[in-house]
This record gives structure tokens, sequence and C-alpha cells, in this order.
């Protein structure tokens, strides 16, 4: 049986998750090069800092000593959502505030967490936002948190220091059990189409250029959809904080579709039109620099 992990994150330190992919690549009979997956889902691996004081260090250290190499139990520092109302010691049932996450499902395991107490609950049952659990042992508070239950194993050696003679700092390192996870099957927005333009916030040399892309690209609306843009500080392009964005030159991110939208994404597979956007693209660079103005000016 897996034992439940009982020591949480210290928030000061942050959490990290990494998530790993594996892919190939492979020659297709068209002689293209195309890359594949080789794991249906992500390997997961999640690491903190957690503060133990000294009878808990007594605890930890058995836990490694013991069951290090069994599975463990995980609750996800990363996902929780809260219960409307104190839960009575043998309640079969609770409700949690807001839309149910995808992580609650029928025969899923979670963690109840009070910040101070954590136990494993089976979903039996989901009505809505009501959930049904196998009764409970003890009475939980209404500030109550539930989480996904990560089952998975810790890292071979867990570093672990006495902050003072009373409290230790351990780093953990756990990687969740391949497939143990449930992710959301959500569909993707088939709805959504156009181009957008992206700058770095403020007003800049990038804005003159990111309106001249819209511009030539907007004789595409026909292939590409609309250009969707936000006029709220005068001009067309969004305003997003991405890496390749703060630089010191000029620089814009250009979206040309989302292949989520079925009529976009055949058009964005043709050649031609694909040859279509990158002239529309150098002509807006060349007019750009040739005015130094925007072209509705």
């Amino acid at each position: 049986m897996a034992t439940l992990f009982p020591f949480p994150a210290n928030w000061s330190a942050g959490v990290q998750v990494t998530l790993r992919f594996r892919t190939d690549v492979f020659v297709s009979r068209s002689g293209k090069e195309q890359r594949r997956a080789l794991h249906t889902d992500p390997r997961k691996s999640i690491s903190y800092s957690a503060l133990a004081h000294a009878g808990n260090y007594r605890t930890f250290m058995r836990l490694m000593a013991d069951s290090q190499n069994d599975d463990i139990i995980l609750p996800d520092p990363t996902r929780s959502i809260g219960v409307t109302a104190a839960i009575s010691s043998g309640a079969t049932s609770f409700t949690v505030a807001g839309t149910r996450p995808y992580w609650i499902t029928s025969g899923s395991t979670v963690i109840l967490d009070d910040g101070e107490n954590r136990a494993t609950a089976t979903v039996s049952g989901v009505s809505s936002s009501t959930i049904t659990i196998g009764a409970t042992t003890r009475a939980w508070p209404s500030h109550t948190l539930v989480r996904p239950a990560l089952t998975g194993l810790l890292a071979p050696s867990i570093p672990s220091k006495m902050s003072t003679d009373n409290l230790a700092n351990i780093n953990v390192e756990f990687t969740v059990a391949p497939g143990s996870e449930t992710y959301t099957t959500t569909s993707p927005v088939t709805t959504l189409e156009g181009v957008e333009v992206f700058t770095w916030p403020g007003q800049s040399e990038s804005d003159i250029l990111a309106d001249w892309i819209l511009a030539k690209l907007g004789r595409m609306r026909s292939k590409l959809g609309p250009s969707r843009k936000d006029t709220a500080d005068g001009d067309g392009d969004k305003e997003a904080r991405f890496a390749v964005l703060g630089t010191k030159a000029p620089a814009v991110l250009v979206e040309m579709g989302f292949i989520s939208h079925p009529a976009t994404e055949e058009q964005l597979r043709k050649p031609e039109v694909l040859h279509e956007i990158a002239f529309n693209i150098c002509d807006a660079i060349t007019c750009w620099r040739l005015t130094g103005k925007g072209p509705n000016t």
C-alpha cells in the first residue's frame, strides 16, 4: 500500500514542476521528416523544499529508510479546490466551492488537507459539485482543501539539512508514475481564427512594424480570417511580455492562425499560402524601413 507523504511545500522557496517529452524524427514515404511522440503522457516530476520540526524529522528519516523504494502518494502542491463547509467525522460526501475540477472523477483518489493534517479519500461518485467518498475518520474544518493524489517515487537521495536544533530543511524530489495521473479531455476550441501580432508593452518602433504587418496580412482575410486586434492603446497589436519580444531591437511576434480551426489548418497546409504570408511580412518590413511611419499616417 502506498504511503502518504506528510511534508508540504515551503512556498517561500517555490515549487518546480518539470514535464519531459520524448519524441523522435522519422522520414515519411513522401521523403519529408516528421516528428512523433514516443510517450502518450509527458513524464512529470515535482521538486520543492519542505520544513520538518524535530519530531517530524524523525518521521522523515523512518520514511526514507522504510518506504523510499515503494510507491508514495504526494498531495499535489500546485492544484487544489476548497470545500463549501466543514466536513463532520463519518461524513460520506462534501461539496467543492466552484466548478468541480477534471481530476475529481469517480474512482480517483484525492487528498483532504487542512494545513496540518492530510488524508486520502477515494471518490465513489460525483454529481455536479458534490463528491461522494468513503466515511471520513475525523472532522475537517471549512478551510480544508482537496488536492489531487499523485502516485510515484521519491528520488534515491533526498538531501536534508538541520537549519537549527529543532528545524530541518528537506529538498523533496518526486517523480509521478507514468499513466497514473488524470488529464483533462477538453476538446480544442475550433472557433478561434485570425491573425495576431504581439509587441512588448509600451510604445516603440515595434508597434509601427506591427501595424504594417497587420495591414499587409489583412489582405489575406479570406484565407486566414480577420485580424484579432487590441486597439485600447491606439494601435492594433497585442502586448505581452514574451521573452522573444524583450529585445533592444524592434521585435514582433506574428501568429498567423489557429490550427485548431479546420479552415485555417487547411490553408496553412498549402505551400502557396505560406509563400504569400512570407511575402506580405517581407513587404511590411520593407514599408516600415522605407517610410518610418505607420500605414495610416
